[in-house]
């Protein structure tokens, strides 16, 4: 699927920080309104809100990512239930607010679960990422990323398949697979790796 993208908001995507993204949006609602200003702020505020503590500032967008992986083995769940959290998950990332068709509120939620992904990878790294030998042995830079690559294979195709969900997570797939694919040439080929291997 191809996605639009406005370069005249590409430092709101590129922050990861929520308390910029807001100064961001403000700035560029008043300079550079292209008519999606009130989608943004509704992607923005699902992200970023508890509903349960407003006073709260989360990042829903990277916990769905947290998620996606567990549903590959699906231990404590029945499949039904398992579907309906990843559907929900979908819904968590504004996938629901889309009117039918609409290929500029599609690319809103594109490039804003791309930002997600980017604030998600960068926490991928660190001396106790991927450790080895029962935590012990600390990974290679190389080994973390591979790490990463197989996490983003498990989300953007092994779980959508087990599930038949391939359609429904196909936002959420494409912005995580690019995000992370577009980050180095290291990292498409080892993805690349993971969905050639199959496991």
């Amino acid at each position: 699927m191809e996605y639009l993208e406005n370069e005249k908001w590409a430092a709101y995507y590129e922050e990861l920080d929520p308390v910029k993204r807001l100064e961001i949006f403000e700035r560029l609602k008043e300079t550079d309104d292209d008519g999606l200003c009130d989608f943004r702020k509704k992607l923005y505020d699902l992200r970023y809100t508890d509903p349960k503590k407003p006073e709260k500032v989360v990042d829903n967008g990277v916990w769905h990512m947290v998620l996606m992986p567990a549903h590959v083995k699906n231990i404590i769940n029945f499949k039904k239930q398992t579907i309906e959290q990843i559907k929900e998950s979908m819904d968590g990332i504004g996938v629901s607010l889309i009117s039918d068709g609409d290929i500029n509120q599609t690319s809103c939620v594109y490039w804003e679960m791309r930002n997600a992904a980017k604030r998600y990878f960068s926490t991928c790294h660190g001396p106790n990422y991927a450790r080895k030998f029962f935590g012990v042995k600390t990974a290679t830079e190389l080994e973390q990323l591979d790490k990463t690559a197989q996490d983003v294979w498990i989300m953007t195709v092994k779980v959508p398949t087990k599930y038949g969900l391939v359609d429904e997570t196909r936002i959420f797939s494409d912005a995580v697979r690019d995000e992370f694919t577009s980050s180095s040439e290291t990292a498409f080929d080892l993805y690349k790796k993971h969905l050639e291997e199959g496991k």
